[in-house]
């Protein structure tokens, strides 16, 4: 028959073991969230993802130049993240001190930095559609629809005729 001091000592051996491995895995969370949260952006860089890239497009466009010090967390947390899925086109900005939360965060969300489009000399609305369309990385037809749809003019005030004036 087993005497107490022995469930004693089965008890301090469990809950010391049980310790332990809650320190180990407080350690090693503590450790994944230095890690992830360490800067892996050198400098500010603007990243174009165009309409249609693919994630294996997007780590190429990442590894030139020295964009993302440390790729590999980079492609861990983005993993994790399953960023392959929800690459969102546009331009983004990465800016020094920058983790790999961040980064994966913006390319996730859709987080784009702004584009600023000035357009003088344009003569005519396809003038127009085709500078959108090289700025903003879109189908300038797709602007071109836009700008000459009757309805889409009404909305905003204006007669057909007279909607390239609000672009003014």
């Amino acid at each position: 028959m087993p005497d107490s001091k022995d469930k004693m000592s089965k008890r301090k051996k469990i809950l010391i073991a049980a310790g332990i491995v809650c320190l180990a895995g407080l350690v090693a969370g503590l450790l994944l969230l230095k890690a992830v949260n360490r800067s892996i952006v050198p400098a500010k860089e603007l990243v174009y993802i165009e309409k249609g890239s693919t994630y294996d497009a997007l780590l190429d466009s990442l590894r030139a130049g020295g964009r993302i010090n440390d790729m590999k967390m980079f492609e861990r947390f983005a993993g994790l993240m399953k960023l392959g899925d929800t690459i969102k086109a546009g331009r983004y900005e990465l800016r020094p001190g920058m983790s790999a939360r961040q980064v994966v965060g913006m390319f996730r969300s859709g987080s784009q930095s702004p584009v600023r489009v000035t357009f003088t000399s344009l003569r005519t609305v396809e003038d127009l559609a085709g500078r959108l369309g090289e700025r903003l990385y879109a189908d300038s037809a797709e602007f071109l629809a836009v700008m000459t749809d009757g309805n889409m003019a009404r909305r905003f005030g204006f007669e057909p005729e007279e909607y390239i004036a609000m672009f003014i």
